[in-house]
């Protein structure tokens, strides 16, 4: 009884698994094609505002993300961090963040200079250079990403150069440090200093795929469906 229990039921309960299961995972890539097309909106309305002139004002999130800015101060290379991970064109390499004392406050912007690669076995990377003295530094506001997937709960502390993720709250923390609540994405047409630089850019590509992926998962519940319906109504019918 019981094995003829499991054998009629189990089919019925995997297939009803399945199907919620994609239905979830459509409906979650639809959500995230909803958060980017909220995202390409904010963008394409500030950046083509005026630049704007960061100073001791504490920047919003909510008003300033995604503008062109300008800052003015010292780099703090002692205070310097590598974010680890940052594939370009297929390169496994660093993302160079340095702080900038802004002038005439003791806050701090941290400037996203730009990606320098690491060498093929990973022990090294490409030596780029450190301006000295007072620099005005160009780019975009941006918040640093909180889509990361990490094997290791270890949080760097404060002697680690190299970090797998930027924690702004982390980071003000260790570093004992008021800074702005985003990093400034330098511009590429600033002196290069040996590093490269790629801005961001948001287009309907980029929230289309998340339209077609919810749509394949959409398809998968449909085929899961024809499938289970096949076996148990059609070809059963036809033994």
């Amino acid at each position: 009884m019981t094995s003829k229990f499991v054998y009629k039921w189990l089919p019925v309960v995997a297939t009803l698994v399945g199907v919620i299961l994609f239905a979830k995972l459509g409906m979650w890539q639809l959500d995230r094609a909803a958060e980017k097309t909220l995202m390409k909106e904010a963008y394409d309305i500030r950046t083509a505002l005026p630049v704007i002139n960061v100073a001791a004002d504490l920047l919003s999130i909510n008003q300033d993300e995604y503008r062109y800015a300008v800052v003015e101060g010292f780099y703090e290379f002692d205070k310097q961090i590598l974010i680890d991970n940052k594939i370009i064109n297929g390169r496994g390499g660093l993302d160079v963040i340095t702080p900038i004392k802004i002038t005439g406050t003791d806050r701090r912007l941290l400037i996203n200079r730009g990606w320098t690669p690491w060498s093929l076995d990973r022990t090294i990377f490409r030596e780029f250079d450190n301006p000295k003295g007072k620099v005005v530094v160009r780019g975009l506001l941006k918040r640093p990403s909180q889509e990361y997937f990490t094997l290791s709960r270890v949080l760097p502390d404060a002697s680690d150069q190299v970090w797998q993720n930027m924690d702004l709250a982390l980071y003000s923390e260790l570093k004992n440090v008021e800074i702005q609540p985003m990093l400034l994405l330098r511009s590429p047409d600033e002196t290069d200093e040996g590093l490269e630089r790629i801005l961001p850019v948001y287009t309907d590509t980029w929230i289309d795929r998340h339209k077609g992926y919810a749509l394949q998962w959409f398809a998968f519940g449909v085929i899961a469906l024809m499938i289970f319906g096949y076996f148990r109504f059609y070809k059963r019918g036809k033994v």
